[in-house]
């Protein structure tokens, strides 16, 4: 019996599709998802870069066309998935963070929710918004 550990929870939904390519073990797929992280080999597949994926040990050419080929569809699918979410929580994620951010640098939560409920939505970044409310808390 073996026991896997994964970072979060993409690593893990990664890994079990990876398992399911026939000719791919569980050692095999750690051996893809230790090349890179998880979303960047999310990527070579839904980009069918055989290149990137052969560079895990154990992976040729033909073992990588394969990975593309049963696992593209599911990726094309997982991305738009994800992008529906993204948007739904963007901005709550952006300003959370951004908050957090503020009230590392001193500021009370009160003080750091204020300036960032002024700009909430304005910005597509965490950077920005703590420029944006750190300019105004200034002010």
């Amino acid at each position: 019996m073996s026991l896997f550990g994964f970072l979060d929870h993409q690593e893990l939904e990664l890994f079990e599709k990876l398992i399911q390519v026939s000719g791919v073990g569980p050692r095999m797929a750690l051996n893809v998802l230790d090349c890179a992280n998880w979303s960047a080999v999310e990527q070579a597949i839904a980009s069918s870069d055989e290149k990137f994926l052969c560079q895990a040990k154990g992976v040729g050419q033909k073992l990588a066309q394969k990975i593309i080929v049963e696992l593209k569809p599911k990726m094309v699918v997982l991305a738009s998935a994800k992008t529906k979410s993204q948007l739904t929580t963007g901005n709550s994620d952006i300003n959370t963070a951004a908050t957090e951010a503020l009230m590392a640098l001193g500021y009370k939560k009160a003080e750091a929710q204020g300036a960032v409920r002024q700009i909430s939505g304005k910005f597509k970044n965490v950077d920005e918004v703590v420029r944006e409310a750190l300019r105004i808390l200034g002010s």
